[in-house]
């Protein structure tokens, strides 16, 4: 992961910007699918409906705890026609495995049934268009006297015309739009292009202009390159974002902890092969170099090679792992 030269403050952010990695771990897709939902919920249940008369009411718990803890992507309360209903939403990047998505959703909605006692509207969304292709959209058993039959909507992005969003561009839907089909002549990438223009058209905020962006990019890496994202994707603008300043700074802090543990082995690796000394001296630069900035490592490496104590070098080792700034650091040095 790339370590980012970012100033963590958001009162006093970094004129360098960034490069996000798109590449991002499961966790990080999962919080980006869910932010339409949860910033825009009439323009995504318009969407999930296809009708205008839903009265968004709130978001519900997605959590049912059995005997292990099981989330719902996303769960609405709304009023249609007067009466209290639930919309359910699952994201689905890939094919469900090694559960199928038929027997986790029948297994959700029964939990959620049980809760909540109200009628439900589900849909599965999914992201890759290999993705959901034989899923049977429900389940049914027909045993006589013990029928069951559950039914719930399959979207697949890749089948939908990308166009039919462009008359009355929506902001809940616009992070979806790079997945759906092109016009007719249109490759993948001019139509992201395209995507990316209409959002920065749209009457919002900065800071969530912003978040429909970064969300627009991280769904965008089921079709596109990191290389394509980030030269399509506006930077500046998405530096406005709330939700740019939160992974920028989760990723940091995953640069720090993996360049912390990769320091450390590297260091003790080659401490083994060519002594003691000079291991601890290396696994102490790495150190450095993953705490604070690469400019320190090079900037001490000199003074730090003088130090002919290795029990000194060992003791510098933690102090430096466990320091707040560099400033610490250098004041533990000098005495």
């Amino acid at each position: 992961m790339t370590s980012f030269g970012y100033n963590m403050s958001m009162e006093t952010p970094n004129l360098t910007l960034p490069t996000i990695d798109w590449t991002s771990p499961h966790n990080r897709f999962d919080l980006a699918v869910k932010q339409p939902a949860r910033n825009f919920p009439d323009d995504v249940l318009r969407f999930l409906m296809g009708r205008d008369d839903i009265e968004f009411l709130e978001h519900l718990q997605t959590d049912f705890p059995t005997v292990e803890v099981r989330y719902m992507d996303t769960l609405i309360k709304v009023r249609i026609g007067g009466e209290p209903t639930l919309i359910h939403c699952e994201y689905q990047l890939d094919d469900s495995s090694p559960v199928p998505m038929v027997q986790r959703n029948v297994g959700y909605l029964g939990r959620c049934f049980e809760i909540h006692g109200l009628p439900i509207y589900s849909h599965v969304i999914y992201m890759r268009p290999t993705a959901g292709l034989k899923d049977p959209g429900g389940y049914r058993q027909n045993v006589p006297g013990y029928r069951f039959i559950l039914e719930y909507k399959v979207i697949r992005l890749g089948e939908l015309e990308g166009e039919s969003l462009m008359g009355a561009p929506q902001a809940g839907l616009m992070p979806f739009a790079p997945l759906m089909k092109p016009p007719v002549g249109m490759d993948s990438v001019e139509w992201l292009r395209r995507c990316v223009q209409t959002t920065q058209e749209l009457q919002l905020e900065a800071p969530t202009k912003g978040n429909v962006l970064v969300t627009m990019g991280f769904l965008g890496n089921v079709l596109h390159s990191p290389a394509t994202l980030n030269a399509i994707m506006p930077r500046a603008l998405m530096q406005e974002s709330t939700y740019y300043h939160y992974l920028t700074k989760e990723i940091r802090q995953e640069s720090l902890e993996q360049g912390v543990q990769q320091g450390l082995q590297q260091g003790l690796q080659q401490g083994r092969e060519e002594g003691e000394r000079k291991g601890t001296l290396n696994a102490l630069l790495r150190l450095l170099e993953a705490r604070f900035e690469p400019e320190a490592a090079h900037t001490l490496k000199p003074f730090l090679e003088t130090i002919e104590d290795s029990a000194r070098l060992e003791r510098l080792v933690p102090t430096a792992a466990q320091a707040p700034n560099l400033q610490t650091f250098l004041k533990h040095l000098a005495e």
